[in-house]
């Protein structure tokens, strides 16, 4: 049947350029028979459509049956905010929550178990204080933590009484010789005050010697002089220091030299006896911190220094009558701006 069809096309578009009076018409129908005489393949619609629904339709299929069972799922496990099941079908309620979905009362409820917890972490603070001070520490310390653990709860990042609570629980733990508690509430406190006041501030110092003194009694040397190393450059910066700088200075002194970190302990003396800073030594303190220095230098094989450094220690202590270890005077105390010369 497709041949004879061919067959009669071929045939008309012939009579038809014989018989053309123009031979510019004859000349397109003749060139147009012969386009139209070329085979083609032509695939047929059905193998066409079958081919680009594989390609194309089978992940498309799927992605749109996985989201409708994703959807069916949902819809059939919803749970709300109480914890309470909702009918298969259901619109999952808290999906998307925005501006005035949330019904007054709702925020009103909210606004007021706020206030209630505020109330009990100032209540708990205040019973805590009380029962610290009539030395009711265990007492003291489960209410601290019960305020603390409100307040961290609720206002980690603004509430600036939360930092005062972890020191005072760290000194109870501290008291009560539970050191590794202690370690890690005072670890705490130091976060927040970096937090809350930054890393440079005043308020580490009080934490700083503390951390120190449990981390020493834990064992641990070198935590300890890494802390109390930091309290004392604090306190070098701070305008009105709530500590002794002179003795946080001599503790980390010595604390270095057992450590034999004699060029850090060189540093601290060496500083502690320049002009500025020995006029705020007494005497017996001015001495130590001689003998401590001469220790250093030696430790750095700085020998002939470490002479000239004991001979006049030896010079003060005859010129004084006084003996590191006599009995405190009565300008004792006072500070003494003792000549003496570095090497």
């Amino acid at each position: 049947m497709k041949d004879y069809a061919s067959f009669t096309l071929a045939a008309s578009l012939l009579i038809l350029t014989v018989t053309s009076p123009n031979v510019c018409l004859a000349q397109g129908i003749s060139e147009y028979g012969g386009v139209m005489g070329i085979p083609k393949p032509v695939p047929k619609p059905e193998a066409a459509a079958g081919a680009l629904n594989t390609l194309y339709g089978l992940p498309s299929r799927a992605a749109n049956s996985a989201a409708a069972a994703a959807d069916a799922h949902s819809r059939t496990n919803a749970v709300t905010a109480g914890g309470k099941k909702q009918k298969p079908g259901a619109k999952p309620k808290g999906a998307v929550v925005k501006s005035g979905d949330i019904p007054s009362n709702t925020v009103a409820a909210t606004r007021q178990a706020l206030i209630e917890h505020s109330r009990q972490a100032k209540e708990l603070l205040d019973k805590a204080n009380d029962a610290k001070s009539k030395g009711k520490i265990d007492e003291a310390e489960q209410l601290y933590a019960k305020s603390l653990q409100i307040r961290e709860a609720y206002w980690r990042d603004t509430d600036k009484e939360i930092p005062n609570i972890q020191y005072k629980l760290g000194e109870l733990y501290a008291q009560k010789g539970d050191l590794k508690k202690a370690e890690g509430t005072l670890q705490g406190n130091l976060a927040a005050l970096s937090r809350f006041y930054g890393p440079g501030s005043e308020n580490r110092l009080q934490p700083l010697l503390l951390l120190s003194d449990v981390y020493d009694r834990d064992g641990d040397k070198g935590k300890s002089y890494e802390n109390i190393r930091q309290a004392y450059l604090l306190s070098k910066r701070a305008k009105d220091a709530p500590v002794n700088t002179v003795d946080i200075m001599l503790k980390a002194g010595k604390m270095a030299l057992d450590l034999k970190k004699y060029r850090e302990a060189e540093e601290l003396y060496d500083f502690a006896l320049s002009d500025s800073e020995r006029a705020k030594l007494n005497h017996d303190q001015l001495l130590v911190a001689i003998d401590d220095y001469a220790l250093a230098l030696k430790g750095l094989n700085r020998e002939r220094d470490a002479v000239f450094v004991l001979k006049q220690a030896k010079q003060i202590r005859e010129s004084s009558g006084a003996s590191t270890n006599a009995a405190a005077g009565a300008d004792q105390g006072k500070p003494q701006a003792e000549p003496f010369v570095k090497p």
